[in-house]
């Protein structure tokens, strides 16, 4: 029913992505007090919120190869 590339198509892959629900670009004021309700950690660059998560997967790691 749509073509490659529609504007179904996109809107659907964007709803599977990780990014955070903030759009806007962040002041480090706001940053400092956002929550999203998980326990994702990010880090302010250039103004746009970045998950943490290869850093907890590299601890992670480091724990299990220490056992």
């Amino acid at each position: 029913m749509f073509g490659v590339g529609s504007k179904a198509e996109s809107e659907s892959s964007n709803a599977m992505t990780t990014k955070p629900a903030v759009t806007k670009r962040l002041t480090f004021k706001e940053y400092l007090a956002y929550d999203d309700g998980t326990d994702t950690r990010y880090e302010l660059v250039n103004g746009e919120l970045i998950p943490i998560v290869l850093t907890f997967i590299l601890r992670k790691a480091r724990l299990l190869t220490d056992l």
